[in-house]
């Protein structure tokens, strides 16, 4: 470990860590078993470790109590980190997923005969894109 990972405590392990959180989050743990919103300060370090943004909007309902003051609900915005992210982050990093390229060698002319019909081959499809070519300057 070098200096600067020992001195900031952050290494590829605890990149990782952080990286899983997100991609292995459960927004169900959000809730409480009663279906309430937990606190920000009850959410579980997982949780809170995949929160973005809280936002809390307060609104009017138009009722009012039984003291005659209106009555206001609370709606609450979350916005966790983007999972599919996290997951192709920790896929990348276990190589799970290659790139597949498709090489297609041609066989070089072998006689002459070959290579003039290929050099005609050539030719029809420069006349073909000479007229493009010439266009665009």
């Amino acid at each position: 470990m070098d200096e600067r990972s020992k001195r900031t405590k952050i290494t590829s392990d605890r990149i990782l860590e952080e990286i899983a959180k997100i991609g292995f989050s459960d927004i169900r743990n959000i809730f409480t078993e009663a279906d309430n919103l937990r606190s920000v300060s009850a959410l579980p370090d997982g949780i809170a470790a995949c929160v973005q943004s809280v936002e809390v909007v307060t609104r009017q309902t138009g009722e009012t109590d039984e003291d005659g003051n209106k009555k206001v609900e609370y709606v609450h915005k979350i916005r966790l980190a983007d999972k599919l992210r996290g997951l192709e982050l920790l896929g990348k990093h276990l190589v799970l997923f290659t790139e597949k390229h498709v090489h297609v060698v041609e066989e070089p002319p072998r006689t002459a005969k070959e290579l003039l019909a290929r050099r005609k081959e050539l030719d029809e499809e420069l006349a073909i894109l000479l007229p493009h070519l010439n266009s665009e300057t």
